[in-house]
């Protein structure tokens, strides 16, 4: 038997191969033995002849397989060692470990890890390393709980296990469904001693294993909270690049979870991250800036990346020919711009001119990105300037033009910030803004729409571009936009029109596209500033006579008087509100002063109860403007008779004498010339004269101003017969 065994393999220089097929039939009988000795010597026969894959096959069909597998349970520990060595070396060929499974190595692989000797564990050790790179045999090994023990294994004295072990777990949460019971088993903390001790081979497996962890969603916050950041800020410094760049996309990965992100920085982690910024290694910067981004998000940490240093070398990095660290790069730049100090920080550091490159870059992303961070500094005044001084414009209107909405949205929002600097204005319809900016007022996106109608709006301020806004077809569409659903951009249409509508012929022109009626029906929205802006357009345009009358023949005038009626106590302790209504009572009393002066719509006004809401405005505010308005109103009507009668009739006398006393002229001033058109009529001088108006307009022939002089004179001269 001994002959036979040593004569069984020989060497060829290349491993061991069989001299016939008979050899394999014996070494097999050998191994099942009753002999120790025998057993022992063609176990260790068997491992040599596992080296070579031309053996495996002679090996199954003679049933060796199931022999070793028995071994694993042989009460000789070196027998154990030989047994699982074959089927570590056998399960190097792939098309060997199911058999080995099915064979049911399994549980003596899993039991031999807790095995007293070294050797026979480490054997096993290797065995299970090397059946754990398939799915089968992961799913074998968490059937027959060998998590436990391999946790274990993870803090082994022996180097060589605890690099295997750590090895093996980096393949089981390679699957996803095995990562949750890895963790579970209390594998963290064990990998985080790896890190924190000096075995290299090991600490690979553990941050490759971590690196696929940080990517589930479900287990990024445990994994913060076992510890695994501190240790792997230290592998970011490393000069190893197998250890930094599983650690850098750890962090990265970890970054994506809002908690974790206060946790990075309370835990050191920004100086780490801001060193790999500048590294040399382009896949380590994208990590890094990556990082940056996604921590810049939480506004707690914003000053705080700026603080460490982190603008420079991000800055740097939007020239870098990586298309994608520009993208990160500028994003992070994006999150960061929102801190009101940081724009100022971004432009300073000298970002303006990559990120105005940037918006010419082929790649769509980076032009949104570059287009945001430009939109956010340019919130700031001195930032505006700088961009058209270092030839922002032009890019940006190029932007709009782009088949991307999210491009056109950002460089439409930039534009509209830079356009409200009055020097600005002129330079972008210069440089051919106009065009595409009133082509996107009919853009399907509804922010598009805002921030064109805002632009328009800051642009529209300056009179000289009025006349090219309204011939480059602004008109049509900012009236369309008037019955939009969003009350931003209805808002931002209204005053672009109002700014449009103040010169003589803008007031025709836009009356004549159809404005009236929508902003009419705006009159009756819940929003206070549309309301205000709506009746601004409307008293713009009531100025001219054609419009008076067109405008009676809207919605407008109910909700006119409505907007008259006295503040309630709705508004009362709310100082926001109350000023808005009174904002809202001005506007509408200009529009009605207005329309008062045109002849056929005075009893119209007058049976739309203006009359009595009016009095009752004049006895409850104490707004000069309101009043002047108001009072205006009363003025115009009281020409006629019918009107001057109500007036009297609804104490209206009364209500003037006492405005009278103010101190505002151009309150005097409309007082008195009611008072005189009202004296005009006999039936009206007695009580004129029995509210105590008399000595006052003699008082007011005293006045600076001589309006109020000449209107009190001629009040005097018809109330002198009643005076006599």
């Amino acid at each position: 038997t001994l002959s036979l065994h040593d004569a069984l393999p020989i060497s060829d220089g290349d491993g061991y191969r069989f001299l016939h097929e008979r050899g394999v039939s014996s070494l097999v009988e050998l191994m099942l033995a009753e002999n120790e000795v025998q057993i022992e010597r063609s176990a260790a026969a068997a491992r040599a002849v596992c080296d070579v894959d031309a053996n495996h096959s002679m090996l199954l069909s003679e049933g060796a397989l199931s022999v070793l597998v028995s071994l694993l349970r042989s009460p000789a520990v070196s027998v154990q060692e030989h047994a699982a060595s074959a089927l570590q070396r056998l399960a190097e060929s792939e098309n060997m470990r199911s058999h080995i499974l099915e064979a049911d190595a399994m549980p003596g692989l899993v039991s031999l890890m807790r095995s007293p000797s070294g050797a026979a564990q480490e054997a096993a050790v290797a065995a299970l390393f090397t059946l754990s790179f398939d799915r089968a045999g992961v799913d074998k090994m968490v059937e027959f709980a060998g998590m436990s023990g391999l946790v274990a294994l993870v803090g082994a004295a022996s180097e060589a296990v605890q690099t295997m072990a750590c090895g093996i777990l980096r393949n089981l949460v390679s699957f996803d469904t095995v990562q949750v019971e890895v963790v579970e088993a209390g594998a963290l903390a064990a990998m985080v001693g790896v890190l924190t001790g000096a075995n290299r081979a090991a600490q690979e497996h553990v941050l490759a294993a971590i690196r696929q962890l940080s990517a589930n969603g479900d287990l990024k916050a445990r994994l913060v909270q076992e510890g695994v950041l501190r240790p792997m800020f230290s592998m970011l410094a490393a000069s190893e690049r197998e250890l930094q760049e599983p650690s850098a996309v750890s962090i990265r990965n970890l970054s994506g979870l809002a908690k974790n992100r206060d946790r990075i920085v309370q835990d050191g982690g920004l100086p780490y991250i801001i060193a790999l910024l500048r590294n040399a290694d382009r896949f380590l910067q994208e990590q890094a800036a990556v990082c940056i981004r996604n921590i810049s998000v939480n506004e707690e940490c914003e000053v705080r990346v700026v603080e460490e240093g982190a603008l420079a070398p991000l800055v740097s990095l939007l020239r870098s020919p990586d298309m994608k660290i520009q993208e990160v790069s500028v994003g992070a730049l994006r999150n960061l711009t929102l801190n009101p100090a940081n724009k100022v920080a971004v432009v300073q550091e000298g970002a303006l001119p990559a990120l105005i490159t940037l918006l010419s870059s082929t790649d769509e992303k980076i032009q949104e990105q570059a287009a945001v961070v430009i939109r956010n500094v340019t919130t700031n005044p001195q930032n505006e300037v700088q961009v058209v001084a270092d030839g922002g414009l032009r890019p940006l209107i190029t932007l709009l033009r782009s088949p991307n909405d999210k491009v056109v949205r950002q460089a439409v929002g930039a534009l509209a910030n830079l356009t409200v600097n009055s020097k600005h204005k002129v330079k972008f319809v210069q440089a051919g803004g106009l065009p595409p900016l009133v082509t996107l007022l009919s853009h399907g996106d509804d922010k598009i729409k805002e921030h064109a109608a805002g632009a328009i709006r800051n642009v529209s301020l300056n009179p000289e571009i009025e006349s090219d806004i309204i011939k480059e077809g602004a008109l049509p569409p900012l009236i369309a936009l008037l019955e939009h659903r969003d009350p931003k951009v209805q808002l931002q249409a209204t005053v672009a029109l109002r700014n449009l509508s103040t010169s003589p012929d803008s007031k025709v022109v836009i009356a004549e596209e159809g404005a009236l009626p929508p902003l009419a029906k705006l009159l009756k929205v819940s929003d206070g500033r549309l309301v205000e802006s709506s009746a601004i357009v409307l008293r713009n345009l009531s100025v001219n006579s054609e419009n008076k009358v067109k405008i009676m023949k809207t919605e407008a005038v109910k909700p006119l008087v409505d907007l008259l009626r006295p503040v309630g106590p709705a508004a009362e302790g709310k100082e926001e509100l109350r000023e808005q209504k009174l904002k809202m009572q001005e506007q509408a009393a200009g529009v009605l002063r207005n329309l008062t002066m045109h002849n056929d719509n005075k009893v119209k006004l007058g049976n739309a109860n203006l009359v009595i809401t009016g009095i009752k405005l004049l006895t409850s505010t104490s707004d000069p403007r309101i009043l002047e308005q108001t009072s205006g109103c009363l003025r115009n009507m009281s020409t006629n008779t019918v009107i001057g009668n109500q007036i009297v009739k609804e104490n209206g006398v009364e209500a003037m004498t006492a405005l009278l006393k103010s101190d505002d002229s151009k309150v005097v001033e409309q007082a008195t010339g009611t008072l005189r058109n009202l004296s005009a009529a006999k039936e009206h001088r007695q009580r004129i004269v029995q509210t105590g108006a008399l000595p006052l307009l003699i008082d007011l022939l005293s006045s600076t101003d001589e309006k109020i002089q000449e209107q009190a004179g001629v009040a005097l001269r018809n109330l002198s017969d009643t005076v006599k």
